[in-house]
């Protein structure tokens, strides 16, 4: 058993209008955090927006990690147009 599994850097994939952003985080990195980087990536600070991983809905101010929430590497959001 790999004891540094909760802490194996993951690629999320935002696809956002016609462009992808891909962030790498770790498993522990909160969703919120992950949110907050991925709009200053983007340059949409001033936006709060809503995810979508398949039918899941997540909001950007939840706090759950990425494993809570069963997110894996390559896993691809949707967002909601603003």
């Amino acid at each position: 058993m790999n004891m540094n599994n909760a802490d194996e850097n993951i690629e999320i994939i935002f696809n956002y209008g016609f462009n992808k952003i891909i962030l790498q985080e770790n498993k522990n990195t909160s969703f919120s955090d992950l949110s907050k980087r991925f709009c200053s990536q983007a340059g949409i600070q001033n936006k709060v927006p809503t995810y979508y991983l398949g039918s899941l809905k997540i909001e950007s101010t939840n706090n759950q990690t990425l494993s809570q929430l069963n997110i894996h590497n390559n896993s691809e959001f949707c967002l909601n147009p603003f």
